[in-house]
């Protein structure tokens, strides 16, 4: 199997080949280990609510003796509690693999049996490293590691993300109910509704947006049933609320899951029209789920991924379920409105909705359209790059974007990329000619570019015009703040072969900035596991890269990970000053060897507790603009 590693040096991920028998050398080791790090089974272990939830569900579910299957078991803990309730009553010679567990991950198979271990439920719990709909009954042990002995009385799993369907939960139940559960069985949670709601939130798309989607949507008419075609995004929108974020409707149910009964592959689909009820502009849909553990018809939910403005306006929603500390495993999602429009209150706006097995779109029609005015935050860069004039630009990204996003401004003659990747230069000409800038981009295959070594001793590419290297220092969520120096690297490296001449760089110069920060509802997530739900679950902590205990005097380096201050819960403050660890100047030559830097965070906040280190990247024009 494949996994993804971040290469914390360029902050690019990359892909290592592990073995499915898990006998990995040392660079598929430590892929598998930054994975299951950089996991989220950490922040699901400490989220009370969702263990609450499920215990309570499988007690109302799970009789004395009854055989359960947990479905994507992870570490354990629904098996546990599965056994638990099957428990009670029972004598323990009945218990013998009374609980199935299946996981596809072989490295969270073996965690999930040190887990058993620890809590003497290795006998009755059998642990199967397979797909449940790789799962049938009646195979005999010899013909199949998977086989059930009968059907089972209980499905429990817990495959949801943040969009709901994405993790495959529809397929899923729809083979393990025909074929592993037991006439009259019972499924654990029992549904979920998906709700949208449609918001004004220029930030969403001035932020979190590629710039050259925005303004490719906003110059070629697209048809209205296009609109909706975006992936949902995961957010902690709660954080842009109220400031930068209004509601714009009412909430709106799109569709209820019943998972005992789960709809066919062909999906379904929905049309309704709702009112405004409030004037703004339609920026974007905001999604979110409510999952019912036993009934359906429940008035309130059991578990929500809900925003906080939702529960606070709804008395429907007065559960635990809304009263939820924050959780980065969950998040409310988005997707956006292009191009955005305005909505007077009263106004009519027609939601039509479709779902298949892992995916839901939306569009949003108004039924009378004025385009709201787009930001123009994706010329704030080019600008301050000193792109002014008439100049040729060479440009350094990973985004195929960002170069169409230059060549669309006036002051550009021309920009020549490298990308070594096919399907990025094939994009980089799908967007440049649908927006009649073809003439203006040059697109070179990076990795098959030889040395030239006429240019080079010459120095020079370009004719009479300004000419200037353009590195790409947009940072998604995905990505360390400092892959740029990557991209400074690989520009000397064409500058050295003849492909790029002597030219100023923009940006000028970087700085990998440092300061101590106040984190505590993301510490409360990625602290050390002791027991949860009454189960020791301590064991997993080495796995998931935390210690129980640090040493005196010591402290403890976590895994660094791309993350946005904003998204790292609802208290976030910084506890000492700013400090500089590292300045680079661009137009000088990357060092041919490790280049260390260090820095002392002074305190400014007395009694305030440190919780990790916020880094990032500054840049400057030129030597003194900032």
């Amino acid at each position: 199997m494949f996994v993804q590693r971040l290469d914390l040096t360029t902050g690019q991920p990359e892909w290592v080949q592990v073995s499915a028998e898990g006998d990995a050398d040392d660079d598929q080791t430590s892929a598998v280990s930054q994975l299951v790090h950089s996991s989220l089974y950490l922040d699901m272990l400490h989220d009370a609510l969702r263990n609450d939830q499920y215990r309570l569900g499988l007690e109302r579910a799970v009789r004395p003796g009854s055989t359960v299957l947990d479905i994507g078991t992870g570490t354990g803990l629904l098996a546990l509690l599965a056994l638990q309730c099957a428990k009670a009553g029972a004598q323990d010679n009945d218990l013998a693999a009374r609980v199935t567990a299946c996981e596809s991950f072989l490295p969270m198979v073996k965690i999930a049996r040190r887990v058993l271990a620890a809590n003497s439920a290795s006998k009755h719990v059998r642990v199967i490293n397979q797909r449940s709909d790789e799962l049938s009954v009646g195979m005999s042990p010899g013909q199949a590691a998977g086989g059930l002995d009968a059907p089972v009385d209980v499905i429990v799993t817990e495959i949801f993300d943040s969009e709901l369907l994405g993790e495959g939960v529809l397929p899923t139940m729809r083979h393990a109910v025909a074929n592993l559960l037991k006439p009259g069985g019972r499924v654990v949670p029992a549904g979920a509704t998906l709700y949208c709601q449609i918001v004004q939130c220029a930030k969403l798309h001035q932020d979190f947006m590629d710039p050259a989607d925005l303004l490719l949507r906003s110059t070629v008419q697209f048809p209205h049933d296009q609109w909706g075609k975006w992936p949902l995004r995961a957010l902690h929108l709660d954080a842009l609320y109220p400031q930068h974020l209004l509601p714009l409707t009412e909430p709106i149910p799109l569709f209820t899951f019943d998972f005992l009964h789960p709809p066919g592959p062909e999906g379904r689909q929905m049309q309704t029209q709702v009112p405004a009820v409030r004037s703004g502009a339609a920026h974007a849909v905001v999604f979110w789920w409510h999952l019912y553990m036993n009934d359906l018809a429940a008035r309130a939910p059991d578990i929500s991924t809900a925003p906080a403005w939702i529960s606070a306006g709804d008395p429907a929603c007065e559960s635990s379920a809304m009263q939820q500390q924050w959780r980065d495993h969950w998040r409310t999602c988005w997707t956006p409105i292009v191009p955005a429009f305005d909505i007077d209150q009263g106004g009519m706006l027609t939601v039509s909705a479709r779902h298949g097995d892992v995916d839901v779109y939306v569009t949003c029609v108004p039924t009378s359209t004025r385009q709201s005015g787009m930001g123009q935050h994706h010329l704030q860069f080019i600008r301050a790059a000193g792109l002014q004039g008439r100049v040729h630009a060479a440009v350094l990204s990973d985004d195929p974007g960002f170069v169409v996003r230059i060549a669309a401004q006036p002051g550009i003659d021309h920009v020549t990329l490298f990308l070594a990747a096919q399907q990025q230069r094939q994009r980089v000409h799908k967007l440049a000619s649908m927006l009649n800038l073809e003439h203006k981009v040059t697109c070179h295959n990076e990795s098959a570019l030889g040395p030239n070594p006429r240019q080079a001793q010459a120095g020079q590419l370009h004719a009479a015009k300004p000419y200037i290297t353009v590195l790409d220092i947009a940072a998604t969520e995905k990505q360390l703040p400092w892959h740029a120096l990557r991209l400074w690297m690989q520009a000397h490296a064409l500058r050295e072969q003849g492909h790029l001449p002597v030219t100023p760089f923009a940006p000028a110069s970087g700085r990998l900035m440092a300061v101590g920060m106040c984190l505590p509802d993301l510490h409360r997530t990625c602290s050390p596991l002791t027991s949860v739900q009454g189960f020791d679950l301590s064991v997993c902590n080495a796995a998931f890269g935390v210690a129980a205990t640090a040493g005196e005097g010591s402290s403890l380096l976590g895994p660094i990970t791309p993350r946005l201050i904003s998204q790292c819960g609802h208290t976030v403050q910084e506890v000492t000053d700013r400090a500089c660890l590292l300045h680079v100047q661009f137009e000088q030559q990357p060092p041919s060897e490790a280049v260390e830097g260090s820095a002392t965070l002074r305190w400014r906040i007395e009694d305030a507790a440190c919780h990790g280190v916020a880094l990032w990247m500054d840049y400057t024009r030129s030597g003194t603009s900032t």
